[in-house]
Parts: structure tokens; sequence; C-alpha cells
């Protein structure tokens, strides 16, 4: 069983829990850029503790519209795409925060944010063509998160620590891109 597999076998109970409510999966996507806005206005105020928190509000949004999808057997191809987009929005928020406070230097927050770009983009691309990509490559957006959240956490001890975190996320992100198209060689004639 791969990483995948395990997450959403053991986040389905949680998603039944939660279609209860009567949320879609696709509003609580949606729902998340409140987090992720919120999170990135006291990243910009440099109250890195309150940024760090609706950090892992806006996560938990997305791992609930994904369960909450999976245990209402609601997938869909939209759906799929406008998760992905959405959580693009909400690092591209989160980052501009961060970049705004001034915790990295801007070089440091274009490296971050263009290396997860490239590899979510390669794994699109590698499966617009019909293959999955889904756990090829080091950083996955959870990891990529948790990464970060360890440099805030770690801030308040190390002052170079979210410095630190978004160069990692950066580099290994960027790596990820590469072992993405390295797999799509490999799959592809």
């Amino acid at each position: 069983m791969n990483r995948r597999q395990w997450y959403e076998e053991h986040t389905l109970n949680l998603g039944r829990a939660v279609a209860r409510t009567g949320l879609t999966p696709n509003q609580l996507t949606l729902l998340s850029l409140i987090p992720a806005v919120i999170s990135a206005y006291f990243f910009s105020c440099r109250r890195e503790l309150l940024g760090g928190l609706f950090l892992v509000i806006t996560l938990a949004f997305d791992v609930l519209d994904g369960s909450v999808a999976r245990a209402q057997d609601r997938k869909t191809d939209f759906g799929f795409v406008l998760d992905a987009t959405i959580d693009r929005y909400c690092e591209v928020v989160v980052l501009f925060g961060i970049a705004c406070g001034g915790f990295a230097e801007g070089w440091v927050v274009l490296l971050c944010f263009s290396g997860m770009i490239m590899a979510s983009y390669v794994r699109a691309r590698i499966e617009s063509k019909g293959v999955s990509a889904m756990s090829v490559g080091l950083m996955e957006r959870m990891q990529k998160m948790t990464v970060l959240l360890l440099g805030v956490v770690l801030y308040g001890f190390f002052d170079r620590s979210i410095t630190a975190a978004l160069l990692l996320i950066g580099i290994l992100s960027h790596v990820t891109a590469f072992q993405r198209l390295l797999y799509a060689r490999r799959a592809f004639p």
C-alpha cells in the first residue's frame, strides 16, 4: 500500500462524519481559501504562529474535501481540477503573506513557489496523458506544508527557520519535478 492509499483509507471515516453536515466536497475546497487568506494576513503582520494555525486549518479543509468526496462517492473530474487549482491559490496567498511579512527574501519565496508549481505542472501533464503520477517524487503537498509548518514552529528558536523551510521545499520540489519527468520518460514511448 502506497502513501496515498494509506492516507485515503485512514481519512474515510472523517469524510463520512463531515458529509453529514451537508457540505459538498467542492464547497469545502472553496472554503479552504478563507483560512488561507487569514493565514497570509497573519504572516504579513509577522504573527507567524497565528499564520501557521490558519495554515493548519487550510490543510484540514484540503483533507476534508477529498475524504468527503470519497465517502459520498462524489469524486468528479471537475472536483479534481477545482481542488488542484484552489490548492495552488492557497499556496500563492500564504507565500505572499510570508514574503510581505519579511520572513524570507523574495528570491527564496520565488524558488519555493516555482518548485511547487513545476512539480504540480509536470504531474498534471503526465496525468493528462492518462498515466497516474500521484505518488511520484519526494515532495507532495502535505510534505511541503509539513516542512513549512515545522519552519514556523521553530521560528521562535531560529529566526531563519522559515527561510530554511522555504529553501528546502523549493529545492526538493524542483527535484520532484525532475523525478516526475524521469517517470514520464519511462512511462511514455
